[in-house]
C-alpha cells in the first residue's frame, strides 16, 4: 500500500496519519498530520517548507486503523534514522497570505 506521508523540516521526521481522527505529530512537534490517507491536513509551526513523501509500506488499512483505535502506536511516526522507499518526492511551500499556525 502507498501512502502519503510528509517529513518535519525540523528534525527531519516522516509523519502520516492512520485514519480520519488520528493526529500524529514528529518527535519536535513541529509538524502535525491529520485526517487520514485521502485528504490529510497538515499544521507546520515555522517557515520551513514541509515535504511530502509517498511511501510504500506492507501494512493493510485494517491493522493500521487497529494500531490506532487500541492506541498501540507502532505506526504513523517513522524517525529520521529509519530508511524509507520513497516512490514520490515533493515539497509543499507555506502560502504567502500564511502568518502563522493559527490562519491554517
Amino acid at each position: 500500500m502507498i501512502i502519503k506521508a510528509f517529513q518535519c523540516p525540523n528534525c527531519r521526521g516522516i509523519v502520516y496519519s492512520r485514519t480520519k481522527h488520528d493526529h500524529r505529530s514528529c518527535h519536535c512537534t513541529k509538524l502535525v498530520v491529520a485526517n487520514g490517507f485521502d485528504n490529510p491536513h497538515i499544521l507546520c509551526r515555522g517557515e520551513e517548507a514541509v515535504t511530502s513523501i509517498s511511501i510504500k509500506i506492507n501494512i493493510s488499512k485494517e491493522i493500521l486503523f487497529d494500531d490506532w483505535n487500541r492506541r498501540i502506536d507502532n505506526f504513523g511516526r517513522i524517525p529520521k534514522f529509519i530508511t524509507v522507499t520513497k516512490v514520490n518526492n515533493f515539497t509543499l511551500q507555506r502560502r504567502a497570505a500564511v502568518q502563522g499556525p493559527e490562519d491554517l
